[in-house]
């Protein structure tokens, strides 16, 4: 099973969504302990779905030292980023995640401009049609809903909606990663 590390904003979506268990189902799926205090907020909408999650291992936390103020200081255009997207990053460079799930702006750009392999969550509903674990309307009803609840370019919606599965390779859940 591939291992995905995931942001607060992809998660947040996808649990609106309603497919975190199929994310968890898929991937050996970790956050950042800022990305776990996020999403476990008090009286935010999930919080108590996501803290059960982290409690029977579906969501795998990764502990992370807190070392933001040096890394501003350094001028590292990845600092720019919040504190749960920068800790997101770093710990994929320093772990061995097969990918990101990542949807804020300046982060995907990050990992573009940088080569890390990354999907957003509009991309989750895309690759469990191509493995053939939904069909192709349940897809695109996620899809939809995704769009509705997310904020995402037009150009953006439509390379999702157009991507080809060879492109999503280093993503697909069941595919080991060479």
């Amino acid at each position: 099973m591939k291992k995905a590390i995931l942001d607060a904003s992809s998660a947040i979506l996808l649990f609106k969504v309603d497919l975190l268990k199929e994310l968890t189902d898929v991937y050996h799926v970790f956050v950042t302990s800022s990305v776990l205090q996020e999403l476990t907020r008090k009286n935010h909408q999930g919080a108590d779905l996501f803290q059960h999650f982290a409690s029977l291992n579906k969501i795998r936390i990764i502990d992370v030292e807190n070392d933001l103020l040096k890394c501003k200081a350094s001028g590292d255009s990845l600092c720019s980023l919040d504190k749960g997207e920068l800790d997101t990053i770093k710990c994929f460079g320093a772990g061995d995640h097969d990918f990101i799930i990542i949807d804020d702006g300046r982060a995907a750009r990050y990992c573009k401009k940088n080569g890390l392999p990354f999907i957003n969550g509009l991309l989750f509903p895309r690759l469990l049609y191509f493995a053939d674990l939904i069909s192709r309307q349940e897809s695109n009803n996620k899809i939809d809903a995704i769009i509705f609840n997310g904020r995402y370019s037009i150009g953006v919606i439509e390379w999702v909606r157009n991507c080809q599965k060879e492109s999503l390779a280093f993503a697909m859940p069941g595919v080991v990663a060479e």
